[in-house]
């Protein structure tokens, strides 16, 4: 559809009506007032009736100039917002970010993630589910979500993803026998309870080959299918652990203890997204959840070398 004017000719009407004279407009503008008369004149030949006449030397708005005006008012209005909202929408500050996540990936990765990102992205709205790995993995074969987190396994068809992983320590209180030491075996772990995930998840059968290939006693006191309850009973003194470094530093200022383990295992997950054409919003907070993953790892070499 084709109109008789446009958005400059329409706000230089406006600022006429609103200062109320050519000269001051073309002063306020910084152009000559014969341009804000010429753009005047196509805006009336464009609209097929008159928008001003000169009456004792003045300018003055016709009847029908002040009809139009109100309507004119509001369309500025929304073409300012408009042309902010495109803005926010390239700059990736409006829209809405749907994530899906195991446990361990809703309560210990993603809130740092979270915490960061709103503040370059204040008003994207963000739903974050959480779910064990079957329904994981229904819910990915759905593709109605951005950005998931996992373990491993997971049905990979229709999606891009990428593995990473976290080193595992020794976690205890402060006061037990172990905490005295700079490192734990897997040999230290004779004599103590300990407490693990369940058998059915994946990190609890990588933990007990490891255990066997070092000939070690399998015996856990407590088996538990929540991060969280695994966590609490180590704080309550039930046994010692093996927790991923991220969730054992979260966890240090209510008096839990790490020590580094050896051989130490490592927790896996995968991040993983629809295979199409992510969202720009996407690949910002995506960018923001590897860059974090990539400054663990780093600290994990760093500390191997020293």
């Amino acid at each position: 559809m084709k109109y008789g004017f446009d958005l400059d000719q329409l706000e230089m009407f406006r600022l006429v009506i609103e200062r109320g004279s050519l000269s001051r407009v073309a002063e306020d503008c910084g152009i000559t007032q014969p341009g804000v008369s010429k753009s005047i004149r196509r805006l009336e030949q464009g609209l097929g009736f008159k928008l001003f006449e000169r009456i004792r030397g003045k300018t003055t708005p016709t009847h029908e100039a002040m009809l139009f005006y109100e309507t004119v008012k509001a369309t500025l209005a929304g073409a300012t917002r408009l042309a902010e909202r495109a803005r926010e929408i390239a700059e990736n500050k409006v829209g809405s970010l749907q994530i899906i996540s195991h446990p361990f990936g809703a309560v210990t990765v993603l809130p740092a993630i979270i915490q960061e990102f709103r503040l370059t992205h204040p008003d994207v709205h963000i739903r974050v589910q959480t779910a064990n790995s079957p329904q994981l993995s229904e819910l990915a074969r759905t593709n109605a979500f951005d950005i998931g987190l996992a373990e491993p396994p997971l049905d990979k068809r229709s999606l891009r993803t990428s593995l990473h992983s976290l080193k595992c320590v020794c976690v205890m209180l402060a006061d037990h026998p172990l905490a005295s030491s700079s490192f734990v075996t897997l040999k230290d772990f004779a004599g103590f309870p300990f407490v693990v995930s369940a058998r059915d998840q994946p990190f609890h059968l990588s933990l007990r080959q490891l255990f066997d290939k070092e000939g070690i006693t399998w015996n856990p006191a407590v088996e538990v299918d929540m991060g969280a309850m695994e966590v609490e009973l180590i704080l309550r003194g039930i046994g010692i652990g093996v927790l991923d470094e991220l969730t054992a530093a979260k966890h240090q200022s209510r008096g839990l203890v790490a020590r580094p383990l050896r051989p130490a295992p490592r927790y896996e997950f995968l991040v993983f997204q629809p295979n199409r054409q992510a969202s720009l919003i996407a690949s910002d907070f995506t960018k923001l959840l590897k860059a974090r993953f990539r400054a663990v790892h780093h600290k994990d070499e760093d500390a191997s070398n020293s």
